[in-house]
């Protein structure tokens, strides 16, 4: 059983009951939230050796009330669901728990219980007090924000929503704002204009190696452009192909992807990767983001290397940024554009330092 549908069973004949029975006036979100690759979709038997189990993210509309749930359902949770133990063991010195059976001094249960707001200020690094204060995030903030913790809070599913506050912050945070998306797809952009020679000049001096190396740089920014041409957040390097996977060109790109990673000869290499920046401009043209135009390939100089004409395309793109951006966009990107180690990104103290970075950049 996946571990989303867990959580749902969990809720609708188990906690859904209890609230009702306890608290029937009480108004209140409950979710699937946060991280684990359950939350994506994405797990399966081995992803239940650590931090998978029956847990929740139930939503009210007062702190007061947290820590009388959290001993209502130490004291009345059942110690099993459908074999599953609602019992929880202490966090490993890694923050690792494991699923254990309780011993009788009351469920050490993960029913996480929150604010929205409070939710959201956690992961994001935030203090808001409103929900709707998410419709007026600056441009700093949207730049400095993780793209997986962004996930945490926009996948799984909400089971119920009273007020609709839950739904209302997942939905102003459901994908940047236009104008960071476009930013976004160009610092994909900027990495490739700069990459996409070297993977030629590489293998032209025999290294094989050092063109196997950038055409695998080059391949990851075609991935994350086809994730965030759909209009989706990229999770971190472990799951950013099972993310590709369900996007609308990965029919035609993975067998070009599969070749470019069995190739041996540089030149059908370069001859792959123009492939597939064409068919990832092609998006762009169907999308409305850019004009049809001639991209080639062209020669790199006069060089025996080809490569696909970006200028046109990036001169585009970067009409469409206003100027405060445009004065940062060389060579600066999004947060998961400059630094890709999620430990780091994910680093409260980090996130602070990069939203001061952006917004001494954006004055």
């Amino acid at each position: 059983m996946k571990g989303i549908e867990l959580a749902k069973r969990f809720f609708y004949e188990i906690i859904e009951p209890m609230l009702g029975s306890r608290y029937p006036e009480l108004q209140y979100a409950a979710a699937f939230l946060g991280a684990g690759s359950e939350v994506l979709g994405y797990d399966d038997e081995i992803s239940q050796d650590h931090d998978w189990g029956l847990r929740l993210n139930l939503f009210v509309p007062d702190e007061q009330l947290i820590e009388k749930l959290d001993q209502f359902f130490r004291d009345e949770l059942p110690d099993k669901f459908l074999g599953y133990s609602t019992n929880w063991g202490e966090a490993d010195d890694k923050g690792v728990q494991l699923m254990v059976n309780n011993l009788g001094s009351g469920i050490n249960h993960r029913i996480q219980t929150s604010t929205v707001q409070n939710f959201i200020n956690q992961k994001l690094n935030l203090q808001i007090n409103e929900i709707v204060e998410l419709s007026q995030l600056s441009m700093a903030q949207w730049l400095s924000f993780p793209e997986q913790s962004l996930l945490e809070c926009v996948s799984g599913e909400v089971f119920r929503d009273d007020s609709g506050g839950l739904n209302k912050a997942r939905e102003y945070l459901r994908y940047y704002p236009r104008v960071v998306w476009i930013y976004a797809i160009l610092g994909e952009w900027n990495h490739i204009v700069e990459e996409q020679v070297f993977m030629s000049r590489t293998g032209d001096t025999g290294s094989e190696i050092g063109s196997r190396q950038i055409a695998s740089s080059l391949v990851n920014r075609i991935i994350r452009l086809a994730i965030h041409l759909d209009r989706r957040y990229i999770p971190y390097t472990k799951w950013t192909a099972r993310a590709f996977e369900s996007t609308s060109i990965y029919g035609e790109l993975s067998p070009i992807i599969t070749r470019i990673s069995d190739c041996r000869d540089w030149k059908e290499r370069e001859e792959l990767i123009n492939q597939a920046l064409g068919i990832v401009i092609e998006i762009h043209i169907e999308l409305g983001l850019i004009k049809k135009y001639d991209y080639g390939p062209i020669l790199f100089h006069s060089r025996e290397y080809y490569i696909i004409n970006c200028g046109p395309l990036v001169n585009a793109l970067t009409m469409q940024i206003p100027e405060e951006l445009k004065s940062i966009f060389q060579p600066i990107g999004t947060v998961n554009q400059i630094i890709s180690y999620s430990n780091i990104v994910a680093n409260k103290d980090f996130q602070k330092a990069t939203l001061a970075f952006y917004q001494s950049l954006l004055g």
